[in-house]
């Protein structure tokens, strides 16, 4: 039998498009880039007032942003909630509220502070949920007779902080380590209204 020299040609060029095509369809697949993952983040605050705090103090959020800026708002209903995102890791967010006491409290009436908020951090890696938790919250209730406002509310604040790692976790951040743009040091509210006159 012979070979015709047309028919073993077409034979050899088949066969070299083949590998070729197979060599082409593997150097695809190792030599493709790697795309660095893509991480967001995201934080609400959920915080509610009692209804006597606004008989007896002004509120203000001094908001420490995932960016790192800062911001504030006053607070004028009993329920505030923020949200705030971030565009990579790691982050942090937090809110301080501070508070201002009014001067026209009745010393003789006995109010009840409610203070009780958390805040809450997600992380995204690729757009799916990574991590979710909410590790810092406040909680504050107890009676305070009104001669005594102007002593426990000024220069005290309450503060709810939380950041998320450079590995994608939610981790718990120390308040002192934010700048909530407020010149004066401000302590923390709470357990200093313990030792109130009832």
């Amino acid at each position: 039998m012979k070979f015709r020299t047309e028919n073993f040609n077409s034979l050899m060029i088949v066969v070299l498009i083949a590998l070729i095509l197979g060599l082409s369809a593997c150097s695809d697949e190792n030599d493709e880039p790697k795309v660095p993952d893509t991480w967001t983040t995201a934080y609400t605050v959920t915080a509610t007032f009692g209804p006597e705090m606004f008989e007896m103090v002004d509120i203000t959020a001094h908001i420490a942003k995932p960016n790192g800026t800062v911001s504030e708002e006053v607070v004028l209903q009993e329920k505030y909630t923020l949200k705030m995102t971030g565009n990579n890791i790691p982050d942090k967010a937090g809110v301080l509220f501070t508070f201002v006491p009014k001067s026209n409290v009745d010393p003789d009436k006995v109010y009840h502070v409610l203070i009780d908020g958390n805040i809450r951090a997600t992380s995204y890696k690729n757009g799916e949920v990574f991590s979710s938790l909410s590790p810092t919250s406040i909680k504050t209730s107890a009676p305070i007779k009104g001669s005594q406002v102007e002593k426990y509310f000024t220069g005290k604040g309450v503060a709810i902080t939380v950041g998320i790692s450079d590995d994608g976790n939610v981790t718990s951040v120390n308040p002192d380590q934010f700048d909530f743009g407020v010149n004066s040091v401000w302590e923390w509210l709470a357990g200093v209204l313990s030792g109130s006159d009832k």
